[in-house]
């Protein structure tokens, strides 16, 4: 950790940082998450939140609702019926005896 000069408090380094993110605890390796770290500009603010379009470069393909969430599937199912490529939305669930989110079948064959 490096000293911030104006603060005195201890901040974190660029590689840290970097190692921060790229980091995953051992037993989700089973979700096979890609995660890609992309500029966002001014152009992609919309409501204070930033995105990056989708493109032949970066295609959605699936979309996971979390344990959670209270967003109706179908909604979501609407929102993405349109995309050229289809989407698989699908609703999850903790395990019932394992460290890990599985899908809530019930839920997502609504």
């Amino acid at each position: 950790m490096e000293i911030d000069p104006k603060t005195d408090e201890p901040r974190p380094t660029g590689l840290l940082m970097k190692k921060l993110l790229l980091t995953k605890f051992y037993d989700w390796k089973y979700e096979n998450e890609m995660r890609l770290f992309v500029e966002l500009g001014h152009s992609t603010i919309e409501s204070g939140k930033y995105f990056y379009p989708f493109s032949e470069n970066l295609i959605l393909r699936e979309v996971i609702l979390g344990p959670r969430c209270e967003l109706p599937i179908e909604g979501i199912r609407d929102i993405v019926a349109n995309f050229v490529q289809p989407v698989t939305v699908l609703k999850s669930r903790i395990a019932f005896t394992r460290f890990e989110v599985v899908e809530n079948k019930s839920a997502s064959r609504t």
